[in-house]
């Protein structure tokens, strides 16, 4: 086998001044001496003539080369002990180097006579002998077997790390005790781009970001005062020029003795990480902020449904600084400590990975519970396992008082839509029954129209409402006498005031007072406030309507009578939509009020409500805006008078409705005003008819199945002399825009339902008038 480089141990054996001085005393005092020195060293002594052959060996050095005698090795060439041929010309030049009195040194293997390897240090050095005895070589053999193992094996655990290291995901680096990088692994100069250079410090810091360079020698110093291995971080330049964020962090290594030997060392790009963890930060941030930000109560617990977080609204709600509130305080704030069907419900949502979703009242720092909507939802990761909680508490007391008010709303109008519809049937049945008395006809009629006036009522108290919500309601406002809206206003409320056998009082304290307002919205105010009153007040009660202008200017009016009255606390709350002071009554929808106040507000004004408790009665004040003041015309009147239209213009009258009884009542009260009428029950129909013979006034009905009244129009408009008939449609809507699509289908009027037959007869006068002016 060839020989290795390594530096050959230095034997302990004689050398040639100590060999000389063997021999001295050999020949001045006896040859046991020398024979005891060779025959007790651990090594493998051999004696060669001056050709190489060898002429004596040690007992110990036949027991190391195995021999069965010296018999066995003494007279074989010294050279050819040596099995491989380049080792026999390494022992050559040893005996050499000897013959010309140096010392041949060299290590190899030579395996033993029984045929076991073994690895030898091997010193050559001439004897000094007498001159004629010639020249004799010494040769001693050190067994290093064991250490060339260590050795062997040492280099192959370098190789395998080096290997490793080469091609591990990390790159790696070795220091010695002295702190000084002496390796970096080849991924290292992979991941730079950079040729290794012997100098392997000047490698690692010409690809360190030059910023971070002195900061982090510093701190790679002060680890190894420690010896400590402390991580850091820094940018280091990959080989595209893109500064990536490292993680250098090291362990310390330790020699075979158990002393420090320096560290092993990893750096990992962790640049995606930090990316990675600056994304979760803001995330977590923004996640923060928002649920700091939104209206409900949030909070955010461990799979176990401990909770580790509650958002800024919790605290504010309970009354405490952050950071206060513990795992399960929630639990604490429950407005119903005894209700055991929440914990369990929360504890099965818990149990299964579930949502959960329960109502039920918190507390708040003021003693106040509050209902609330508590909804717990699980977050799973990509694999599907529960990582955490996500909660939150929805104020939902305003809802569910809503939904209160709403149910007692709907109990309300059926009562309401009930009472006047049941005189009607049972007055329907008396008409019948009554046809040769027309004494009772006449009584029963009067209350069936009182009933269908007290719906309509409520009907257009709705659709006001629903006008109001939606934006829609428009005031027309024109200068006129507070006093004529106020008489107006009386008067369709008065027939409610005599039935209750109310005393009814009307005073106005100056006289002209002007108003720029829409007269038919005020009447409306003024005529729910009567209503009110005749109905929260005992019969026989005292109504009182009183109209002025105060200091500064302003109208005002007031309704006020001696009936129930309103307890304080129910000052503000008696204005919200279907809210109603509890008498034992449920007349009217609780939208009265209501309505009063939406539209005094429109018009700018104010309404003030004063009480002196239960039984006390109360009084309704409304302001209005000012305005300059002027006479009234003599004979100007805000009320136009309707005459019945009997006879005159508009004789062939056409009646379009899908409903047979509605479309049979309105051609029988045309027919009592003495007009032609023709009947269509759908829009198909209508078409047909009118192109048969067409009428001169047609009222269609908007919504109609098979044919709707826009596509009927458009068809009637398309006939040959269709520009004489007028065109009046019937809808329940009243909006603009609803007017405005009727007129683009063709309509020339637009009449909103339900229709009465003041109605009909203020359309005929208008159209009479209309086409008396030419238009």
């Amino acid at each position: 086998m060839s020989s290795e480089h390594h530096e050959p141990e230095r034997l302990s054996g004689p050398s040639p001044k100590a060999f000389n001085r063997v021999e001295s005393v050999r020949a001045d005092q006896s040859a046991a001496f020398f024979s005891a020195v060779v025959e007790h060293s651990p090594d493998c002594i051999k004696i060669l003539d001056r050709d190489g052959k060898i002429t004596w060996i040690s007992p110990r050095g036949v027991e190391m080369l195995e021999a069965d005698s010296p018999g066995q090795v003494e007279g074989m060439e010294w050279a050819d002990l040596w099995p491989l041929e380049e080792d026999r010309e390494t022992a050559r030049r040893a005996l050499d180097t000897a013959k010309v009195g140096g010392v041949g040194r060299f290590e190899a293997s030579c395996p033993t006579m029984g045929g076991v390897e073994k690895w030898w240090n091997v010193a050559v050095v001439s004897l000094p002998v007498e001159a004629e005895a010639g020249i004799r070589l010494l040769s001693i053999w050190r067994d290093v077997t064991e250490r060339r193992i260590i050795e062997e094996r040492l280099r192959e655990s370098e190789e395998r790390f080096r290997n490793m290291a080469d091609h591990a995901p990390v790159m790696i680096w070795i220091a010695g005790a002295d702190g000084l990088c002496s390796y970096l692994s080849k991924s290292w100069y992979e991941f730079t781009g950079m040729p290794p250079s012997p100098d392997k410090i000047a490698d690692w810091r010409a690809a360190v970001h030059p910023v971070d360079l002195p900061a982090v020698e510093a701190q790679l110093r002060e680890a190894h005062r420690r010896r400590s291995g402390r991580p850091v971080e820094y940018r280091a330049r990959r080989h595209d020029g893109q500064y990536r964020w490292i993680l250098d962090s090291a362990v310390q290594r330790q020699d075979g003795n158990g002393r420090f030997a320096g560290y092993v060392g990893s750096m990992v790009d962790i640049t995606d990480r930090r990316t990675a963890e600056v994304a979760v930060r803001q995330s977590e941030e923004l996640f923060r902020t928002l649920a700091n930000s939104i209206p409900q109560l949030a909070w955010m617990a461990r799979p176990d449904g401990r909770i580790f977080w509650f958002n800024q609204r919790w605290y504010d709600y309970i009354g405490q600084a952050r950071g206060m509130s513990a795992a399960d305080d929630w639990w604490r704030y429950h407005g119903e400590p005894g209700s055991e069907a929440v914990r369990h419900a929360f504890e099965q949502a818990l149990g299964g990975g579930e949502p959960f979703r329960e109502a039920f009242p918190l507390i708040r720092h003021d003693g106040e519970a509050l209902w609330h909507l508590c909804q717990m939802l699980p977050i799973r990761d990509d694999e599907g396992r529960l990582r955490l909680w996500f909660g939150t508490h929805t104020d939902i007391t305003e809802e569910r008082e809503a939904h209160r008010r709403k149910d007692k709303f709907l109990a309300t109008l059926a009562h309401e839509l009930r009472n006047p519809l049941a005189p009607i049937l049972t007055g329907l049945e008396v008409i019948r029954s009554s046809l040769s008395h027309p004494e009772v006809i006449s009584k029963v009629t009067d209350m069936m129209e009182r009933q269908t006036g007290q719906m309509v009522h409520l009907i257009d108290d709705l659709l006001d409402m629903a006008r109001i919500n939606a934006g829609k309601i428009e005031l027309r406002k024109s200068r006129g006498e507070l006093d004529d809206i106020l008489r107006g206003a009386v008067e369709a409320s008065r027939p409610l005031i005599d039935e209750h056998g109310h005393r009814f009082e009307m005073e106005s304290r100056a006289a002209g007072i002007e108003v720029e307002a829409d007269s038919h919205r005020i009447a409306q105010v003024v005529s729910n406030l009567l209503s009110n009153a005749a109905k929260y007040t005992p019969a026989g009660g005292l109504i009182r309507l009183v109209s002025g202008v105060d200091p500064e200017g302003r109208p005002w009016f007031s309704v006020s009578d001696n009936g129930h009255g309103i307890e304080a606390a129910q000052h503000e709350k008696i204005f919200d939509l279907f809210e109603q002071v509890d008498h034992g009554r449920q007349d009217g929808l609780g939208i009265g009020l209501t309505l009063v106040k939406t539209l005094v507000d429109l018009h700018g004004g104010s309404i003030e409500l004063k009480s002196g408790g239960l039984g006390k009665g109360c009084e309704f004040i409304i302001r209005l805006p000012s305005c300059p003041c002027r006479p009234t015309p003599a004979g100007e009147s805000l009320w136009p008078v309707v005459e019945a239209a009997h006879g005159g213009s508009w004789q062939k009258v056409m009646v379009v409705e899908d409903s047979r009884n509605t479309a049979d009542i309105l051609a029988m009260f045309f027919e009592m005003e003495g007009r032609d009428v023709v009947v269509a029950y759908d829009g198909e129909e209508a078409v047909r008819k009118a192109a048969e013979s067409l009428p001169e006034l047609i009222l269609m009905d908007l919504g109609m199945p098979r044919m709707d009244g826009f596509e009927a129009a458009r068809r009637i408009r398309s006939l040959p002399g269709s520009g004489a008939v007028t065109l009046v449609a019937l809808s329940g809507w009243g909006q603009p825009q609803d007017k405005e699509k009727s007129r683009q289908a063709g309509f020339d009027e637009h009449l909103v339902k339900p229709v009465s037959p003041t109605d009909l007869r203020e359309l005929l006068q208008r159209l009479d008038a209309a086409r008396g002016n030419g238009c």
